[in-house]
């Protein structure tokens, strides 16, 4: 059995009021859905502490608005870009979904300038551990 460690941290109210509905929803509580949403997150962000060539898919969703920077940022890395996707969802968001392949420092460089040109979802999932 793993020993625990309490400490207290504060979050944006609304995102307290998803959690507490998502305890409700699954019947569970705070503190089993706080580990798994950061387990997922470091499993994430460890993948690329070790510099490999990593290949994976990104998902991205975000406004139409938003089209033009998107598109420069993936512009401007289309060597790494093997494939993409790019659907409106029911709702008119833009959704994409691209294949790529480079060394990993550049597939976090991606996302992280993603992120700041407006996805509102942007999430690298490797093809590999």
């Amino acid at each position: 059995m793993s020993t625990k460690a309490r400490f207290g941290v504060s979050i944006d109210e609304r995102l307290a009021q998803e959690i507490e509905k998502l305890v409700q929803a699954t019947e569970t509580n705070r503190s089993h859905i706080v580990n798994l949403a950061l387990r997922e997150f470091l499993n994430g962000k460890f993948h690329f502490m070790t510099p490999h060539t990593c290949e994976g898919v990104l998902i991205l969703s975000y406004e139409p608005q938003m089209s033009d920077k998107i598109d420069h940022t993936l512009e401007d890395n289309k060597d790494m870009i093997l494939s993409r996707l790019h659907i409106h969802s029911s709702e008119g968001k833009c959704i994409e979904v691209i294949y790529t392949r480079a060394q990993s420092e550049r597939i976090l460089e991606l996302e992280n300038g993603l992120q700041k040109s407006g996805c509102k979802t942007c999430k690298f999932v490797p093809c590999h551990s």
